[in-house]
């Protein structure tokens, strides 16, 4: 292991074509190595996967693992791209405690979801400091949902930003709803809007009474 990694972050990146096993068999060598994992992240859009964890050098650490020129080795093996790079510690931890909480916003429209839809809504977050960690399709064939999962600042003013959003899904038609992230929503199998997390402007009840006559 170079001098320079011990007492390191190190963040690895794996790009390639997706297939069962890829995360097994690294994740094989950084155990046989007792190196320390403190993060992991895994998404694969159109059979691409994309990868990336953090790995813990320890002051102590083996000089002579080779737990890097292994998995270099590995991906090279599964037809992969892996690159690394040291992350700094501290940097990472302060933006963790700016992240108080976690926040889910769905999005779902009656035809498609455009690239200006995405373009306001991820322009809105990032105005309030809302940062974006994982966008998924939630529909299985059209593109007509997406799911995004956000990170807070601890002074978010959730009242404007719901304002701001609102605006967005007015001008596109397509309804939005932000919720927190926790245990009540992960067990969903269906949508359903918390009425204090929906952006609406009108009483569902009437709503329903007028499209039944």
């Amino acid at each position: 292991m170079p001098e320079e990694f011990h007492g390191k972050n190190i963040l690895i990146t794996v790009s390639g074509a997706d297939h069962p096993g890829i995360t097994s068999r690294l994740m094989k060598i950084v155990s046989a190595d007792n190196t320390i994992i403190k993060d992991i992240g895994q998404s694969v859009t159109h059979g691409l996967l994309s990868l990336s964890f953090v790995l813990e050098i320890s002051e102590g650490h083996d000089a002579n693992s080779h737990v890097i020129k292994d998995l270099l080795f590995e991906a090279y093996k599964m037809g992969m791209s892996l690159d690394y790079k040291i992350v700094n510690g501290d940097e990472h931890k302060s933006a963790i405690d700016m992240a108080a909480e976690k926040f889910i916003l769905n999005c779902v429209a009656p035809d498609r979801i455009n690239s200006n839809f995405i373009h306001d809504i991820s322009s809105t977050l990032a105005k309030h400091d809302v940062n974006i960690q994982r966008i998924d399709k939630v529909s299985p064939e059209e593109f007509t949902s997406l799911e995004i999962l956000t990170t807070v600042p601890k002074k978010l003013d959730q009242a404007l930003l719901k304002q701001e959003l609102l605006k967005v899904s007015n001008n596109h038609k397509v309804d939005v709803a932000f919720l927190k992230d926790n245990v009540f929503r992960r067990s969903k199998r269906l949508i359903v809007f918390d009425m204090d997390s929906t952006l609406i402007q009108a009483e569902v009840i009437d709503e329903l009474a007028k499209a039944h006559g």
